[in-house]
């Protein structure tokens, strides 16, 4: 019984040997693949900055809405802004015309009177 034993036991070792040594070079290969990987990837960096330094930089799709917001703010606030001043324009047109009118008014007015004090002086002497 005991051989049987040892025997199974022996068999689970070997087994559990064999799927070590598979995982230990499958780390190394992920390892070696990796290092390729990051000797590619640093490479093409080296190529883009190279590019980059010819070219203007791209933008990510993030910093394009981003700007794509602040154009649309900016246009809104100048949108407003013209419209602000429209109507300040406007405003200030009629009072400007409202004011004249008045003076025109007052203007009027004290002719009138003028020219009544110069009636009662002509009647009075």
């Amino acid at each position: 019984m005991r051989n049987k034993f040892d025997d199974s036991i022996e068999q689970k070792l070997r087994r559990l040997e064999v799927a070590i040594i598979e995982y230990r070079e499958s780390l190394e290969e992920r390892e070696r693949r990796d290092r390729r990987d990051d000797a590619r990837d640093s490479s093409r960096k080296r190529h883009r900055s190279q590019s980059r330094s010819e070219s203007p930089p791209r933008k990510s799709n993030r910093e394009r809405e981003k700007e794509s917001d602040l154009d649309r703010d900016r246009e809104r606030h100048r949108d407003r802004d013209r419209a602000h001043d429209f109507e300040s324009e406007r405003g200030r047109e009629r009072r400007e015309k409202s004011g004249s009118k008045e003076r025109d008014d007052h203007d009027r007015d004290r002719s009138r009177d003028r020219d009544r004090d110069r009636e009662r002086r002509r009647r009075i002497k």
